[in-house]
């Protein structure tokens, strides 16, 4: 059967279009602060450019099968062919997409990249060489187009790596939270873009769906965080450095990697407060955030009241203490005006692998008890596990 698009069908297309190309500046700009694993924040990225290129050469395919003066000519051929390529690729980086958001930075091994690349290496195979090509996708006369009888190879490939983005998300529901929702929401958008890709032609809203989408997949999953909007819920406002909401934001990026654990309060802050006024200790806690960012970058957060965590693989264990250690000194030595007394911190530590969320917890717990302990060991002390 032969299709055709509608007439001005490619202003679908067009505003994708826009959209996609202000979703990737904004993305890319510096008003945005990455927050996703790198690998699968760069997997998205390549998806909005690969939906952008569906959507221009769809947008291009069109308008030159609604004028006749693009009949019989190589331009059609040539944009109907790198659309369709764009429009398979679509699958393959989310899956890739929806691989890294739940191993982090884990390296994969050759043989999977290579189970994990091949049906997409075939499929684009099959599409770039003539004769395969011909059976799946040909363009006939006044740019026309027709679906040969191996056009369900495109579909199952794409059905087989969602398939395999689901799985990979679905043993971490519980973690990814409305991450995964989002993700199948998407998943299930794609799938009605492939039907309405291969029922109803005519109609081009396949990228226009895809682009409204990536947008709201973009904003809610937590990719990047807008400066005045999402910053507002993960940064402390006193001390200027994040809280424990934004410690729960990170805390599937501490799993399955050496950390270094601490946490402490100011000894006596309560005399802080009642001696010289809630304004000295709003500037207490407010030095205690930024020396801590100083030594430990945006590792540190307040995890409430005068109590501040930090956890890192940033550094070796010896460094780590020596770090806590110049903190503490450069607290103490801050000056404070109507401070009754100079700042001191009791820091407990210590280190470990999780390699779940529990075991996280369990090292927060750990590093607690040593802080206690140097509270009963008569406070402004650094207690937790030798180095050797």
């Amino acid at each position: 059967m032969i299709y055709t698009p509608g007439k001005f069908n490619e202003t679908f297309d067009l505003c994708a279009c826009i959209i996609l190309l202000v979703l990737i500046v904004v993305r890319l700009s510096r008003g945005f602060t990455w927050t996703l694993e790198r690998r699968s924040s760069i997997a998205l990225l390549l998806l909005d450019v690969n939906v952008l290129f569906s959507a221009f050469f769809g947008f291009c395919w069109t308008y030159m099968a609604n004028h006749d003066i693009y009949a019989n000519s190589w331009q059609p051929f040539f944009c109907g062919i790198v659309q369709k390529i764009s429009f398979a690729s679509i699958s393959f980086l989310f899956f890739l997409f929806a691989l890294f958001l739940t191993i982090g930075e884990r390296p994969l091994k050759k043989d999977r990249w290579l189970i994990y690349c091949l049906p997409y290496a075939l499929d684009i195979a099959a599409l770039l060489l003539p004769f395969s090509r011909n059976k799946i996708y040909r363009l006939v006369a006044s740019c026309y187009f027709v679906h040969g009888p191996w056009h369900w190879i495109l579909d199952l490939v794409a059905c087989l790596y969602l398939y395999g983005a689901l799985r990979a998300v679905w043993h971490r529901w519980r973690e990814l939270g409305e991450r995964f929702w989002w993700t199948v929401s998407f998943e299930v958008i794609y799938l009605l873009a492939i039907v309405m890709n291969a029922k109803f032609i005519y109609l081009r809203m396949s990228n226009f769906l895809l682009t409204m989408s990536l947008l709201t997949l973009t904003l809610f999953i937590g990719d990047f965080d807008i400066r005045g909007w999402r910053e507002q819920s993960v940064i402390d406002e006193l001390s200027e450095i994040k809280n424990r909401y934004g410690f729960r934001h990170d805390f599937r990026y501490f799993v399955d990697k050496d950390l270094c654990v601490a946490m402490m309060d100011v000894d006596h802050f309560k005399d802080f407060n009642d001696l010289a006024g809630h304004k000295c200790g709003d500037e207490v806690i407010r030095i205690v955030g930024q020396t801590g960012r100083l030594f430990f970058g945006n590792d540190i957060y307040r995890y409430g009241g005068d109590e501040f965590l930090i956890v890192t693989n940033h550094m070796t264990r010896k460094q780590f203490v020596k770090e806590l250690g110049r903190m503490a000194d450069s607290v103490a030595s801050a000056y404070i005006e109507g401070a009754p007394r100079p700042v001191t911190l009791t820091i407990g530590y210590c280190f470990g692998h999780p390699q779940n969320n529990q075991d996280l917890r369990d090292l927060l717990t750990k590093a607690d008890r040593y802080l206690y302990q140097g509270k009963e060991g008569g406070r402004w002390q650094i207690v937790g596990e030798k180095v050797e």
